[in-house]
């Protein structure tokens, strides 16, 4: 009889933590679509709208729901109390502080890791000279192909 009780607690514990690995899959890829939106409004707010990067970073953490969100937001906070720190390094802290709370692995946050070298960096009038983040085929449309200049 306790072998038997035994057993259905592994076979319930395991069937719980399939339940919750099958949830995250599932909320992986909403996740990366929010991320991706969020960093298009992110470079609009900069671009089109003129904002201060702690603003427009405010603005896109109310704009997108946890725990993308709460990336976001962790910047903006960092980004307006610390004035001593580079954007880069604040940017880093803020994806330690909230990855774990997201369904997204390793490979993406290397991606959004290197938003942080560029964030920061240069002005509006640079950024609206810039290819749009996401957009493969921007290097074409600014009059360099993305094979190369040979390819032109």
């Amino acid at each position: 009889m306790l072998k038997l009780l035994g057993a259905m607690l592994i076979l319930l514990a395991f069937t719980l933590f399939g339940f919750y690995q099958a949830h995250q899959f599932a909320r992986r890829p909403k996740q990366i679509a929010e991320l991706i939106r969020s960093i298009q409004r992110l470079e609009t707010e900069i671009t089109y709208g003129f904002t201060p990067l702690p603003q427009a970073l405010l603005k896109v953490a109310e704009a997108c729901p946890p725990p993308v969100g709460a990336l976001f937001r962790n910047a903006a906070e960092a980004l307006a109390k610390d004035g001593c720190r580079s954007v880069q390094q604040i940017w880093q802290e803020a994806i330690h502080n909230q990855w774990q709370h997201t369904s997204m692995k390793k490979g993406e946050q290397d991606i959004i890791r290197q938003l942080g070298f560029t964030l920061g960096l240069s002005d509006s009038t640079d950024r609206s000279e810039a290819p749009p983040l996401g957009d493969p085929a921007a290097a074409g449309r600014n009059g360099r192909s993305p094979r190369g200049p040979e390819a032109v």
